[in-house]
């Protein structure tokens, strides 16, 4: 059916000459008619191909339910669907109020299959009204430019209300900030004799006075004879975005470096975006390989102790004492690997720092090597501080590289520690101040602004992983400490640490008790552990210890047991073990039971997998792998006794 010449409404007009064309099945009823004003070939086509056989398609609009469905439609104000599955079509019914006025019903038809006759959704020719409630500025406009149809978020942005009766073309013109009115309009002009609209940017004036930015994004709508129908534009309200990015112009336009410093934030992004991988990367690896590890030093301690036990032979432990040396420095490899991603749990202790430097003592030197000369000065009166004794460790060891570095490995370096007082914090403190200095090549103030950088390094590739200074900044924040760096190119450098004065004594050492065992028969085990290397090495130990020793491979395997009727005094396990119950679920079941066994945690992963694993730490005793007899023997009197340990 073809639409009147003159029209009653100029968006009737707009809505036939925007849909007269398009491969959309389309019909258009004014007011209160019973009929369509417009039915385009679209909808005819689809009509007579599904009334083929009955050749009813001219009696559409004379169907009651056609009527009663349009009727609804107008009462309720509301899209209503008619779904007609035996001619495999549906119609959807959406109601319209031009800015005259006038009242219209939207007919949208569509094919329908078998799979479509349950359904109700004619998502398809939804648009008008998806569009309507959107946020967005939308708008619809002729192939000549003439708006036909606006929502309500355009409407409220424009007139400050949605009861709009008419709106004009200079409605729009004049609401445009009047400094982008040529831009917009040759914008527009030029993208549609191009046939392609490319996005824009403008400021349109609110109800209200003020000014938006909008960004609009304008796409052509195609007819089924491949002319372009309309066009629908989509506007953003990117103010508080242009606000800013203004407010970034003109302070940079001031200052005459614009371009620099959007490409220097757009870097620094992305550094740190390749920085969080790489930790997190370098975090994973270095978890794993600790834990794998620890299980492997494990099991090579507790043979030895076994080992120690089993033989007189001089020479034997003699063998067996070095190899428990190299247990201990492998040890401390792990400790360091877990160290320098921040995976160790951090366990601050009163420390001695004249003892802690003549423990490592070695490895400093040996770090420097023997070309190089290492002076060690520390004052008489040290005094004592409160940190975690693995970080700190770390910390001196990766000063002395660093410095050794610096140095190629024939200077000279020289670690000082003394007693100071500093105000750094408002007020004066006792600081233990240790300063490691050496007279290499020296730092340029540009380099020395971004040792902290993770990842940054002068070093040649492979020769360094930027970490060491990372962690040495990280240890002392957490120990609500200071740093600072001292260089000047071909002068060498000094870094110098400040550590919160503890105010504390250390005890007097007292040497550790040798771990008896239990006697036999007292005493039963449940060794709970997926590893077989670890679960036998541990099982042995339990055994020669005097325990009566069950193992399991998973949690699950130790509920059955437990199920089943086996009577135990202590319950040792791992902390992570695959299977469907975890731990955790372990945990549950005894604690629900009422009469739980002692139980002690063992791991070779770092504290945090504790938290991770819902096993928060130091609720229950915790040892962490690689672990001594004489360790082992403690951590099980402490659990037996309700005591809590963390090592």
């Amino acid at each position: 059916m073809e639409p009147a010449l003159n029209a009653p409404d100029p968006m009737v007009t707009a809505l036939c000459q925007g849909m007269q064309r398009t491969s959309v099945p389309f019909a258009l009823l004014v007011g209160g008619a019973s009929h369509p004003y417009m039915q385009n070939p679209a909808f005819n086509a689809l009509l007579v191909a599904a009334h083929a056989s009955t050749g009813g398609a001219a009696r559409l609009w004379e169907d009651t339910a056609v009527q009663a469905e349009l009727a609804t439609c107008r009462a309720i104000e509301s899209e209503c669907r008619l779904v007609r599955p035996e001619l495999g079509y549906a119609l959807l019914f959406v109601p319209l109020r031009s800015p005259g006025g006038t009242p219209l019903v939207q007919c949208f038809a569509r094919e329908i299959g078998p799979a479509d006759a349950a359904s109700d959704g004619l998502s398809p020719y939804l648009f008008l009204t998806a569009l309507n409630v959107s946020h967005c500025f939308v708008c619809l406009f002729s192939r000549s430019g003439e708006i036909f149809w606006l929502n309500d978020a355009v409407k409220r942005h424009l007139y400050g209300h949605t009861q709009v009766q008419q709106f004009h073309v200079d409605d729009w013109i004049h609401l445009v900030h009047p400094d982008d009115v040529l831009l917009l309009n040759s914008h527009f002009s030029h993208g549609m004799a191009r046939n392609e609209i490319a996005p824009v940017e403008y400021r349109m004036r609110d109800s209200d006075g003020s000014y938006r930015w909008l960004l609009s994004v304008s796409t052509a709508v195609y007819g089924v004879d491949g002319s372009i129908s309309y066009w629908i534009s989509i506007s953003f309200d990117i103010s508080g975005l242009k606000q800013r990015e203004l407010a970034m112009q003109e302070r940079e336009r001031h200052a005459g470096q614009d371009v620099q410093r959007k490409i220097e934030q757009l870097l620094r992004v992305q550094g740190e975006l390749a920085t969080t991988q790489k930790m997190e990367l370098v975090g994973n690896l270095a978890g794993g390989v600790a834990h794998d590890l620890n299980n492997l030093l494990t099991v090579i301690s507790l043979s030895i102790s076994l080992l120690r036990k089993a033989t007189a032979d001089e020479a034997v432990l003699r063998y067996a004492h070095t190899i428990e040396k190299a247990v201990e420095k492998a040890g401390r490899m792990a400790t360091q690997l877990m160290t320098f991603t921040g995976r160790k749990p951090r366990t601050a202790t009163l420390l001695d720092p004249r003892q802690l430097l003549t423990d490592i003592s070695d490895l400093l030197h040996k770090a420097v090597g023997d070309e190089g000369e290492f002076v060690l000065q520390c004052a008489q009166d040290i005094c004592t501080v409160q940190v975690d004794r693995a970080y700190f460790e770390n910390s001196l060891i990766n000063l002395v590289v660093n410095a050794r570095d610096a140095t190629n490995g024939r200077g000279r370096i020289v670690m000082k520690l003394a007693n100071t007082v500093s105000e750094r914090d408002g007020m004066p403190r006792r600081y233990l101040q240790m300063t490691v200095s050496d007279d290499g090549v020296g730092m340029s103030e540009d380099v020395r602004a971004r040792v902290f950088e993770p990842f940054f390094t002068t070093k040649a590739t492979g020769k360094g992983s930027g970490l060491g200074l990372p962690m040495v900044a990280s240890f002392v924040e957490q120990a609500g400490g200071f740093i600072d760096v001292h260089s000047t190119p071909d002068a060498g450098t000094t870094v110098a640490l400040l550590l919160p004065a503890a105010n504390a004594v250390l005890p007097p050492a007292t040497p550790r008790s040798t771990c008896a065992g239990a006697p036999e028969g007292l005493e039963n085990v449940l060794l709970v552990e997926d590893d077989t290397q670890v679960r036998d090495a541990l099982a042995d130990m339990l055994h020669n210890l005097g325990y009566r020793v069950s193992t399991a491979y998973n949690p699950q395997a130790a509920l059955h047991y437990l199920g089943a009727g086996l009577k135990v005094d202590l319950i040792i396990s791992d902390v992570r073990m695959p299977g469907p119950v975890s731990v955790l679920d372990m945990l549950h079941v005894l604690e629900r039971g009422g009469n739980a066994p002692p139980l002690l945690f063992i791991t070779g992963y770092a504290g945090e997998v504790l938290v991770q694993e819902g096993l928060i730490e130091g609720r229950y005793p915790t040892l962490f792998k690689p672990f001594s007899q004489d360790e082992l023997c403690e951590a099980i009197r402490l659990a037996l006794n309700g005591a809590q340990l963390v090592r």
